[in-house]
């Protein structure tokens, strides 16, 4: 996708088709440089910004459900251990990029990107949102 493009589109998180994992989503990605304090440094990486159907009916169990789905198509915790074990926000590594995700309701970041996903998309009757930001750097290891 090309940087700051925004797509409309049924996603998967790896080759599923399963309609339970399959929310409707708006994305936008774009370049960014991430502040890693595992590593004390400032890397390159890249910033998804989304809104999408929720697929459950309580706000924080989208999280869960969200870094379930991660787990089980080859996703893994990075083995930092002061990475937090459980939380609303986790860090995951596939292959050689860890990837940061947020999943909240409503606008909270203020940011363009996430203004423009919000309003993209549209929800079906009866269905909640939910908002997702991933930053990906290559996998680095913590610093002592």
């Amino acid at each position: 996708m090309p940087s700051g493009s925004t797509v409309r589109s049924e996603w998967t998180i790896g080759s599923s088709t399963s309609s339970t994992i399959r929310p409707r989503e708006v994305a936008e990605s774009s370049p960014d440089t991430v502040q890693d304090w595992r590593t004390d440094q400032i890397l390159p990486g890249c910033r998804v910004t989304a809104a999408g159907s929720a697929t459950t009916t309580r706000a924080g169990d989208e999280g869960e459900a969200l870094y379930a789905r991660l787990l089980t198509v080859g996703w893994k915790r990075t083995p930092d251990p002061r990475n937090a074990t459980n939380g609303p926000a986790l860090r995951f590594r596939l292959d050689e990029t860890d990837c940061f995700f947020s999943t909240y309701s409503r606008m909270m970041v203020g940011t363009q990107a996430e203004i423009r996903v919000t309003v993209a998309f549209e929800n079906r009757p009866d269905e909640d949102s939910c908002n997702v930001i991933v930053q990906c750097i290559p996998a680095v290891e913590a610093a002592p």
